[in-house]
């Protein structure tokens, strides 16, 4: 019982300290530019928190991407996301 504990307890510090995943746009300069303004932002009813991440995609290309410096809550604060055909 004390090694499975003790592989628990490794198993979940190793996967905190990965690096999370992050979206990658797939555009540097595009045409048809469109502004996203993101108010509120939850996953399964819990806010997101600063440092999350939010994609925006066009079939599988991700056309945007944002990343929270603070809670979004509904109220005047928003993130922008900028989107763009490749």
């Amino acid at each position: 019982m004390k090694k499975l504990f003790t592989l628990v307890i490794f198993l979940i510090i190793v996967l905190t300290k990965l690096p999370a995943q992050c979206f990658t746009k797939n555009w540097d300069s595009g045409t048809d530019f469109m502004n996203f303004y993101i108010t509120k932002a939850t996953l399964n009813g819990i806010n997101l928190q600063p440092g999350d991440q939010i994609g925006i995609f066009d079939g599988n290309a991700c056309v945007g991407v944002g990343t929270l410096t603070q809670e979004l809550t509904g109220g005047s604060v928003y993130l922008s996301i900028v989107t763009a055909d490749n």
